[in-house]
């Protein structure tokens, strides 16, 4: 699956990056990689499938605030879903508590609930405005449709789907701020989001038979992998409704930092699993996603490399 020329006046361009920038270089280099997709006046909006900063760097405040600031140099509306190293792995990395990063990081990355950040904003519909107290926390299941496509996004992580137990911090004597594993606290969020998630999967494809869309692209971090349980009840009903959707849909996600691009995923026919490059392999590139509309529904992906 490659470019196929021009975008159609009815196709949808994007930009989809993720699991960068990590480390300081890069961090410094990033800027350019901003100032490449901004220079395309094809790409309608940035798509980051999570992991904003190195497995290997502390989870503090001010760490996140400074890839935020980064991603706001955007022009163009930037669309995000959470990574596991934002909160799901903190207890390893400062010694955090999971659910306090996960409380900040929708505060910082979702200020205004129904839109996205960048430089242009865009109104998305937000599961936390369902009216249903259960998932009104979750501000980063989003959703929007743009020209023929229905785009969402799907709250699933890396490290298990936040199932693994939580470490003391290491060097603290009183077990850091996570204080060890608290499993009723991890459990009860790990369920909660993974019922918000396969709804949220459900009323995706349901916007996208009402709005009689050609095509759907769904985003998470972590590819709903079928070695691991923790990832079943996603997969199972993202395959059932990928396979019932009269048209090609697109799983987008990272995680693994390797470029993938896997052509009737699950083995349903029109499903496309797309693995963003990641970490080293993301300093100096991006992809270019068009979604074609009309007859010959599908998706074209180019990989762009900056000053190439």
């Amino acid at each position: 699956m490659t470019a196929c020329g021009p975008p159609a006046p009815d196709d949808v361009t994007f930009a989809f990056v993720g699991d960068s920038p990590y480390g300081t270089a890069a961090m410094a280099s990033y800027p350019s990689i901003v100032d490449s997709i901004d220079a395309d006046p094809e790409v309608a909006f940035v798509a980051h499938a999570g992991d904003v900063r190195g497995g290997d760097t502390d989870c503090r405040d001010d760490v996140l605030r400074r890839t935020f600031e980064l991603y706001q140099q955007f022009d163009d509306p930037f669309w995000y879903t959470p990574g596991d190293n934002e909160w799901t792995d903190c207890h390893r990395l400062g010694g955090y508590l999971p659910t306090e990063r996960l409380a900040f990081l929708r505060q910082l990355f979702f200020p205004r609930p129904g839109s996205t950040t960048g430089g242009l904003p865009m109104m998305v519909t937000t599961q936390a405005a369902s009216g249903d107290p259960a998932t009104a926390a979750f501000v980063e299941h989003t959703m929007f449709d743009r020209e023929c496509a229905t785009f969402g996004t799907v709250h699933v992580v890396g490290s298990r789907d936040g199932a693994e137990p939580w470490a003391s911090y290491p060097g603290d004597p009183a077990g850091g701020r996570s204080a060890g594993d608290q499993p009723d606290l991890r459990i009860a969020e790990l369920t909660a989001r993974r019922a918000a998630a396969v709804a949220w999967i459900d009323r995706i494809f349901d916007q996208a038979a009402i709005a009689g869309s050609d095509a759907v692209f769904v985003m998470m971090q972590a590819e709903p992998s079928a070695t691991d349980p923790e990832y079943a009840a996603v997969r199972e009903r993202l395959l059932a409704r990928a396979a019932a959707f009269d048209g090609p849909v697109m799983l987008g996600h990272g995680d693994q930092h390797t470029y993938v691009l896997t052509p009737d995923y699950g083995g349903v026919a029109g499903l496309t699993r797309l693995q963003v490059p990641g970490e080293q392999a993301a300093v100096d590139r991006w992809l270019r996603v068009t979604v074609r509309c009309g007859d010959e529904a599908g998706f074209d992906v180019e990989t762009v490399v900056v000053g190439g």
